[in-house]
Formats: structure tokens, sequence, C-alpha cells
């Protein structure tokens, strides 16, 4: 790993923060997959959990 690849990880980190920020709904997040130097930000769905959602506790 050499420099030019930590500074494109890290641009691509950025940016995966920065949508994160600009989208308002909670359901999604930016994670920044694959090797280093050849990554891309992918757009996963978070499950909610009965932690996070107490409507969704069992009767």
């Amino acid at each position: 790993m050499n420099k030019n690849d930590r500074l494109t990880d890290s641009e691509l980190r950025k940016e995966a923060k920065e949508r994160q920020v600009k989208l308002r709904n909670g359901n999604f997040r930016f994670l920044v997959r694959g090797s280093i130097g050849n990554g891309k930000i992918i757009k996963v769905k978070i499950q909610n959990t009965v932690k996070e959602e107490p409507s969704l506790e069992a009767a």
C-alpha cells in the first residue's frame, strides 16, 4: 500500500461520510468496500432491532 492508495481510501471514506450526513433517512449507511486502492462506496440497509424499535417487541 503506497501513499496514493492511502489518499484514495481516505477520500472514499470522507465521501461516504458526507453522503451519510446528507441522507436524512436513517435506514441506510454508506460503506467503503473493496481492496485498498480499488474500493467503492456501497449503500447498505440497516435493519431495525428490538432495542431500536420498541414496537417490534414480541407480544
